[in-house]
């Protein structure tokens, strides 16, 4: 019975035929494979002798799936006659990826949504101030007095710490 790491490393995905295509990149030679299960860890291909016989034993590039991997042997038996089974384990992911750049945007601010959120929680404080400070509307909500007092000590300390200072 597997338990723990042991269960981890039995689990693998089986591939589909009809997308089991892949390509081992050896120096100037591109071999054709067959690619029967993947890990997380690595994948499984299958291939004739003569084939298997021209893998070297160093690592090299995988191409499956539209994804590049850097791979090296750990593992060959004979499954069928004439079909033979390599271990493969993924060393590290070798796919280019495209950045997208287009003439427009440059124009486009990059801000990231993720991040500190000072700057729209402090622009909705400012509006609901102003709003309530508005000639009808803190009149009517009898706020125009206090937001008046507020604006006037903070001038005042202003004043009296920052230009006083300086000048």
């Amino acid at each position: 019975m597997l338990t723990g790491e042991n269960r981890r490393q039995a689990y693998r995905c089986s591939v589909a035929d009809e997308l089991s295509n892949a390509r081992l990149r050896t120096g100037l030679r591109n071999l054709k494979v067959s690619v029967r299960d993947t890990s997380r860890d690595g994948y499984t291909i299958a291939v004739t002798q003569a084939v298997a016989d021209r893998i070297p034993d160093k690592p090299i590039l995988l191409d499956f799936n539209g994804e590049t991997a850097l791979v090296e042997a750990r593992g060959i038996y004979q499954d069928e006659p004439g079909v033979v089974r390599i271990n493969f384990v993924r060393l590290a992911d070798c796919t280019k990826y495209k950045v997208p750049s287009n003439w427009w945007s440059i124009f486009v601010p990059r801000t990231n949504l993720n991040g500190d959120p000072t700057l729209p929680v402090g622009l909705i404080l400012a509006f609901l101030i102003l709003s309530t400070c508005l000639p009808g509307t803190g009149d009517t909500l009898g706020t125009a007095p206090r937001v008046r007092w507020v604006l006037n000590n903070l001038w005042q300390i202003f004043d009296e710490t920052i230009v006083r200072h300086l000048f």
